[in-house]
């Protein structure tokens, strides 16, 4: 649900005419189709558009029948994949795997430069870019974590007995972890478009939120430490979706790891390969930082953790608050009302 606010604009954004051109891609991107078809697929209020047929010829190349027993069919111009949005929101389930397979057989064709399937911000309207804010949220962050640490430490039953959960209630789908990733992956890379609501206790602002992926509390594991833990087990034991779901969490930590130093010194210590521009060590060297070095940079992150930490709880203290002085008015006109 998230990622539809966040990412779906067919009420907030698109113009009638965008909206047919749309349909019209997320449609031929299933599969060529004939002009009959295609409008039986489509809502009437689409097809009805006075420039319906002059956006088909824009986005879609007309394939002559093979004969006289077939129709011609239309088919998606290569130029127009790069407009498939991850989640769009009128595709079945079988329609939508069938996009996602195609446009992976579309990425692997010659020369072609279609980036991986990710979400991403479109332009809305001003009066609710305020949407995107809810990127910044702690309480969503705090959502993230909680679904990450389930599926790094209880990917199957056996793992999850062994990590003291009882039955497999806690083991997370490997759908809801390529939605929590997809949102994580938002959250660390377009950060530059959420930033339009005032600033306020409950969000947290760009570099606040990048050093909270890499802090902890007590015991409790950090964002990057559970990616770090599932990218080892995912490159330990691969499966058919093992794939998308490493190059996720490679390009979250390459990103992070390139806009704020306390998620790079959290990353290094682990997979020092991740980090741009870090000079890898051979097999046979240690990366070259004496033993004083290496306890100075711990008692700076420690510092710099417990900084964090305390401004979110002092964030999170404010909204309880908010919340409470809410409820507490809500209470005082429904008693005098009555």
């Amino acid at each position: 649900m998230v990622l539809i606010l966040l990412t779906d604009r067919t009420h907030t954004g698109l113009s009638d005419a965008e909206l047919v051109r749309r349909d019209i891609v997320h449609r031929l991107a299933v599969g060529d189709q004939t002009h009959s078809q295609l409008i039986r697929t489509m809502s009437k209020r689409r097809v009805d558009h006075p420039d319906f047929e002059s956006i088909l010829k824009e986005v879609a190349s007309f394939q002559p029948p093979r004969d006289s027993r077939e129709q011609g069919s239309y088919r998606l111009k290569i130029e127009c994949w790069v407009e498939i949005e991850a989640y769009y929101p009128h595709y079945s389930k079988n329609d939508a795997e069938k996009m996602t397979e195609r446009y992976q057989n579309q990425r692997q064709s010659t020369d072609s430069k279609l980036p991986p399937l990710r979400p991403r911000l479109l332009p809305t309207y001003n009066a609710i870019k305020g949407l995107n804010d809810m990127l910044r949220s702690p309480t969503l962050l705090h959502y993230i974590k909680t679904i990450l640490s389930y599926a790094a430490f209880t990917d199957s039953e056996a793992k999850a007995e062994e990590n003291g959960f009882s039955d497999s209630t806690y083991v997370i789908s490997d759908v809801l972890l390529g939605h929590t990733l997809n949102l994580l992956y938002l959250i660390a890379t377009e950060q530059d478009k959420t930033h339009h609501a005032a600033e306020g206790p409950t969000l947290l602002d760009g570099s606040l939120l990048y050093s909270a992926l890499a802090a902890k509390q007590g015991e409790d594991h950090s964002v990057i430490e559970l990616l770090l833990r599932l990218r080892k087990s995912i490159m330990e034991a691969p499966d058919q979706s093992s794939g998308d779901h490493q190059f996720v969490i490679e390009t979250v930590l390459r990103h992070v790891a390139s806009r704020n130093g306390f998620c790079r010194d959290s990353i290094t210590a682990t997979a020092p390969q991740l980090v741009p521009g870090l000079p890898l060590p051979s097999s046979t060297e240690t990366m070259p930082l004496e033993q004083t070095d290496k306890e100075k940079r711990k008692e700076m992150m420690k510092a710099r953790q417990e900084a964090i930490l305390k401004q979110m709880q002092a964030q999170q203290k404010m909204f309880l608050m908010d919340v409470d002085e809410g409820d507490d008015e809500v209470t005082a006109a429904a008693s005098s009302s009555s």
